[in-house]
Formats: C-alpha cells, structure tokens, sequence
C-alpha cells in the first residue's frame, strides 16, 4: 500500500525531497523484457571477473540528438559472498558530453519494505578498466542512502563493474536493479594550478536550476595525493545579496578516492563564512546550508581532501550550488 503524507510546510530551498503537494497517483505493472539492449540481466557466471555478463546501451529515437535510454540493471545475490560483475563500452556518440566529459552513473533502487521489496541492499560497488579489473578506478559502499557511482569514463573503454553482497546474512529475496546512464557532467575545471591560490580562483558561470534560482557547478579534481586545494569564484546575481547560500559537493560517496574532502565558503578577501564548512564522510555528502550572503557581492568555494584512497585511482568531485534569495 502506497501512503501520502499531507505537508504542513514546504521549503522551496530544500535540499532534500519535498513533501508532495499532489496525492493522486497511479501504478503500472509490466513485464522486464530480458531481449531488450536496455535491460541486462545477471546471468550467474560466477564471481570472477571473466565471469561478467555483457550490457548494452539502447540510442533515444530522437534525430535531434544523441543520446540512450537508461539501462536497468538486475540480479540476484546467491549467498553472501556473491559478486555479480557487468561489461559496458560507453558510447563515444553522447551529445551531452561534448562539452564536459563522458560520464557513467550506476544509481542502485532503494532496497527493503520502502523501496524495491529485496531483503538486502548492494554492497561495495566497484568500476575498473576490464583490461586491468583488480586496479580499481572507483568505488562506494551502496549501502549508505544515496550513494552511488558517477564516474568519468573514456568513451568507448570497455569497463567493469562489480556488485557485491554486504555480507550481511542472506535474505529470503535478496536481488537488486540498479539504473545506469552514458552521460555528460558539470562544467570541468580549467585553471587546476591557478585555483590553487584563493586570490586567483577560477571563476564559476551561473546556470539557471529548476527552481529558478541562480546556480553554479563544477566537476574537478584533487591531485597531488589529496594535498591539492581548489578555489572557485562566484559572483552573487544582483538582487541577491541578502539571499541564503546552499552547496553541495560528492567525491568518496559518488566513487571517487578522494578521502575527507572539504568544502568551506570564503568571502572575497579570503575570510570565513561562520559555519560554512563540511567534511564528506561514506554517510554524508559534503553540504552547507543556507548561508547568508551577508551583502557580500562574490563568495569563493574552497574544495580540499585529506586524502587519497591507496586502492581507488580516480580522483574526482562534483559540486552544485545555489543562491536563494531569502
């Protein structure tokens, strides 16, 4: 049974999902059409990575643009120890990517009674090359809510996956569907060595969000084994100096090594924003929420990390911001 629950406030800044203002609803049953390109099915070879079962990608009938259908993913877990392991060759054809990078996300469904019915979740979820499947290039434990992977990948580079079993006691239906996409990203960052230094940062341009509100992100990396900082300047839109701004930035929890990454506001002259920092953890990306702009007319993003991860290569970060404006 499907519940509602009636909101009693909505907060159009709102980083999480919004209470629904909109009852009605609709359930559709159907039936997984295996032969599909777009729906990969677990075929239990075994836990080795010579054991993968092949996926494939599913273009949009569209002739305005190049791009594919999301690919659904699926399987069992036979006992606790299991390993399921997928073969994908990204696309070298995604229009979203001209002018970022190639990008490939594995979003697992919510397991248990308020999600997909499996007694488990996914474990630890990896990616690598499949020329080289033990060097891993990314990794995250799917067991924490809202973990995934989001990995830049080159385009047409056979890569592996593999989706582990917690470990945990094996449940009565322990299965699992994770959604997988061939896209772009963020803006990449352009000015590495520059931005190392808050007084040249590299400058952010505002793109419009759903909401309305002026956002601004970016898609860079740490280097120098975690030791590298980065620096981003924003200049806050006229009529927003007074509003209230929310970042948030994914490294670790989206497959990255990075380890403790940080993200802290500055003011233009290089001081704190009082509270406005936050160090990522496996549980939690790395969030700031409803800062006053205080008048200030640019704020700058600090990006750093602690570490580097000695068995995940990659090295990544993604962040999004927004100004609201009260």
């Amino acid at each position: 049974m499907l519940t509602w629950v009636a909101a009693k406030k909505i907060n159009a800044s709102c980083a999480e999902p919004k209470d629904k203002t909109l009852t009605k609803y609709k359930i559709f049953v159907g039936k997984l059409n295996d032969a599909a390109p777009q729906i990969v099915k677990d075929a239990e070879k075994g836990d080795t990575p010579a054991d993968f079962t092949a996926g494939a990608y599913a273009k949009i009938n569209n002739p305005n643009v190049s791009a594919y259908n999301v690919t659904r993913i699926y399987g069992t877990f036979k006992d606790n120890k299991d390993t399921d392991w997928f073969r994908f060759v990204p696309p070298t054809d995604v229009d979203a990517a001209k002018n970022t990078h190639l990008t490939v996300a594995f979003e697992p469904h919510v397991a248990g009674k308020g999600g997909s019915g499996s007694t488990t979740d996914i474990g630890v979820a990896t990616v690598s090359l499949a020329s080289a499947p033990t060097q891993i290039i990314a990794k995250a434990d799917l067991t924490h809510k809202g973990a995934e992977l989001w990995v830049p990948a080159k385009p047409g580079e056979p890569l592996l996956v593999a989706f582990k079993h917690p470990g945990t006691t094996a449940g009565s239906n322990d299965f699992y569907f994770v959604s997988h996409r061939a896209t772009g990203d963020n803006p990449l960052e352009k000015k590495d060595k520059d931005n190392d230094d808050v007084k040249t940062a590299e400058v952010l341009k505002q793109s419009q969000t759903t909401s309305g509100a002026p956002g601004f992100f970016i898609a860079g990396t740490i280097g120098n084994d975690g030791k590298d900082v980065d620096h981003y300047s924003i200049a806050v839109p006229s009529g927003f100096e007074k509003g209230k701004i929310t970042a948030t930035c994914a490294a670790r929890r989206a497959g990255s090594g990075l380890r403790g990454m940080t993200i802290k506001l500055l003011k233009a002259d290089g001081s704190d924003y009082p509270g406005a920092k936050w160090v990522e953890d496996e549980t939690a990306n790395a969030t700031v929420k409803d800062i006053p702009v205080g008048g200030e007319t640019t704020f700058i993003l600090q990006i750093s990390a602690t570490s580097q991860a000695k068995d995940v290569s990659s090295n990544f970060y993604r962040c999004g911001m927004y100004i609201a404006d009260k």
